[in-house]
């Protein structure tokens, strides 16, 4: 091989050599390097759907919550929905005693207490349904005091003091 042929080789092995070079860190790498970013993308994305999953789960349960609560913090709705279920129990209610409003940073508690007379079935069905009520009724307390008539021809049912409260969740 004369000198020219092997110039012309080595320029063109240098030539392969080069182009394989560029190609390798010009190209290859560039698309491994998107590669990996394209991954941590993905990976970050799935991260943020899990995120935004769980904020939904928990938008739901609040407006489940927001649903149980009380739509206004008047008192008058809650003494009408008392007043219903009391009345859907067999039970009158004597008077209603509104008690101050205890107003927090999350809910506003109104609370109340109801003097009234009924018989231990009719309580009990009255508390299950403010306790199966849409909103939220707490019931605090009880003090039943047991009549002390000794003529049957009186009444002779307990007499109940109930003290509950009804919530209202601010937004």
């Amino acid at each position: 091989m004369d000198t020219d042929q092997k110039k012309d080789l080595i320029v063109f092995a240098l030539v392969v050599t080069m182009a394989f070079l560029i190609g390798r860190n010009a190209i290859y790498q560039s698309a491994l390097n998107k590669i990996t970013l394209i991954k941590s993308e993905t990976k970050e994305e799935d991260r943020k759907n899990d995120i935004l999953g769980a904020i939904a789960v928990l938008d739901k349960r609040l407006k489940a919550v927001q649903e149980r609560s009380f739509s206004t913090t008047e008192i008058t709705y809650f003494l009408d929905k008392v007043s219903k279920l009391a009345l859907a129990s067999g039970i009158e209610i004597e008077t209603f005693d509104p008690l101050l409003a205890v107003d927090t940073q999350r809910y506003i508690e109104t609370p109340l207490k109801l003097p009234l007379r009924c018989e231990y079935h009719q309580l009990g069905r009255f508390l299950a349904l403010l306790e199966a009520s849409q909103e939220f009724i707490w019931v605090k307390g009880i003090n039943m005091q047991k009549s002390t008539v000794t003529d049957p021809r009186e009444d002779n049912t307990p007499k109940v003091d109930l003290a509950i409260s009804g919530f209202y969740l601010k937004k």
